[in-house]
């Protein structure tokens, strides 16, 4: 069988596991800043990715499933418990952004090689 894709070039992860799409490769899928790619596999073990069009707002589909357990536990945490539900006041506020208010996050720099990503 005749393999039904064409090569169009590659792409280097970083030490993030980011890559950069190559600029011929947005230009055929029509990508923009800030668009969403789906990755789909075949049946016969081919990755193939694509412009994921736009969900409606409304759809749950957009959020990972993870994001949800965590908001739903959240949910049922303040339900059960009320009365542990503060507001976030100004000396709060104050005290967090002293503790992190200077941090400056370096995307290129590499990660510590015995962080477990997966």
């Amino acid at each position: 069988m005749k393999n039904p894709f064409r090569f169009l070039g590659v792409s280097k992860l970083t030490d993030r596991f980011q890559t950069t799409i190559p600029a011929f490769v947005r230009q055929e899928l029509g990508l923009n800043k800030r668009d969403t790619i789906e990755f789909l596999k075949s049946d016969d073990g081919y990755i193939v990715l694509g412009r994921r069009e736009p969900k409606a707002p409304e759809s749950q589909e957009e959020f990972s499933p993870t994001l949800l357990a965590w908001l739903k536990f959240i949910e049922q945490d303040h339900e059960n418990h009320p009365e542990q539900l503060k507001p976030l006041g100004e000396v709060m506020f104050a005290e967090i952004d002293a503790l992190v208010g200077d941090v400056e996050v370096d995307l290129d720099q590499p990660l510590d090689p015995n962080d477990d990503l997966r």
